[in-house]
């Protein structure tokens, strides 16, 4: 649409930028599970929601400032995720990520 000046279509999870920072090629697909017009490529989610303080305008991830700065404030640098730990959030579900086929992330 903006090519025409020199703006390309930006993504979330962009394949280009990540190849320009790390200097390495990445061998991936559009991620197929988006509409037709997003460009991001396939990826595995490994944050938490409502944590980011970058507050980026965009993002999805963030709800509330409000939120995020109390969630901030009760991180614990030492938590150590374990099942059955009596310090794990009650709801807190920690597992393996075992169903990850990396083919399809490529």
């Amino acid at each position: 649409m903006f090519g025409e000046y020199g703006i390309r279509k930006g993504k979330c999870i962009d394949d280009r930028l990540i190849e320009s920072i790390t200097g390495h090629h990445l061998d991936v697909k559009k991620d197929d599970t988006q509409r037709a017009s997003c460009g991001c490529v396939k990826s595995v989610d490994i944050g938490t929601y409502h944590t980011c303080a970058h507050f980026c305008r965009y993002c999805y991830a963030n709800l509330s400032q409000r939120q995020v700065e109390e969630n901030r404030r009760q991180h614990n640098p030492d938590w150590q995720p374990s099942r059955g730990r009596e310090d794990n959030a009650p709801g807190d579900e920690v597992c393996d990520k075992k169903d990850i086929d990396w083919n399809d992330i490529r």
